[in-house]
């Protein structure tokens, strides 16, 4: 599987940046200084739609933050729905809604007795309330069966047996410090100096795409 695909899954668009950046990096593309700017130094070469975006957006200096942010901005995610991989964004937040509506029920039903409520009705409103939120809450994220079983396998294929982008895609570009030489992370491989953005998680990847509303 192509690199970008592995990140896509694996992290999501910012991932997908990431890997982007560190291609363009390792074939002398891109330049840092030791302000931690970069810079696109040619404007061909790109062979991925996220390469040809951190080009375009790296033909100004700015932040090794601010590009891979951009770029995973762009980075598009139909292909893997139509694929079967990734679902709707629409249906992520519509789960996630009910789970939050769920929880908030159960709260509502533990509260019920101050009000008088018989015990006999609270327990069955309380478990179908907790039981709704909590499937909602399993199936809310934005892979589906044949995603997350494939994300799975990649991530217990072991890092060293895969190229150096592949690599990147799986630890990001700070990660994999175990593997480098003087514990150095990942992109400093592939000359990518210094930090990379740290990683934020479900409020950053995909996760912020999708609850945004992009793309719909």
């Amino acid at each position: 599987m192509a690199p970008e695909d592995e990140a896509m899954l694996i992290a999501g668009p910012r991932r997908v940046a990431e890997v982007a950046v560190a291609a363009l990096a390792g074939v002398g593309a891109l330049v840092f200084d030791g302000n931690g700017m970069v810079r696109a130094v040619r404007t061909g070469g790109a062979v991925t739609q996220a390469q040809a975006r951190v080009l375009a957006l790296a033909a100004r200096p700015g932040s090794l933050g601010a590009l891979v942010d951009g770029v995973a901005a762009q980075v598009r995610v139909e292909p893997f729905i139509e694929r079967g991989l990734l679902v709707p964004p629409r249906r992520w937040r519509a789960l996630t809604l009910v789970a939050w509506l769920g929880n908030l029920a159960a709260i509502g039903v533990l509260a019920a007795p101050a009000f008088g409520v018989m015990p006999t009705v609270v327990l069955p409103l309380l478990i179908g309330s907790l039981f709704v939120g909590g499937v909602a809450g399993h199936l809310r994220g934005p892979m589906v069966g044949p995603g997350c079983g494939l994300a799975a396998s990649l991530r217990r294929t072991p890092l060293t047996s895969v190229p150096p982008l592949n690599r990147v895609a799986r630890a990001g570009l700070q990660g994999g410090t175990s593997l480098t030489p003087e514990r150095r992370p990942m992109g400093g491989l592939l000359g990518v100096p210094g930090a990379a953005p740290p990683q934020r998680g479900r409020v950053g990847g995909w996760f912020k795409g999708w609850v945004s509303g992009r793309p719909s």
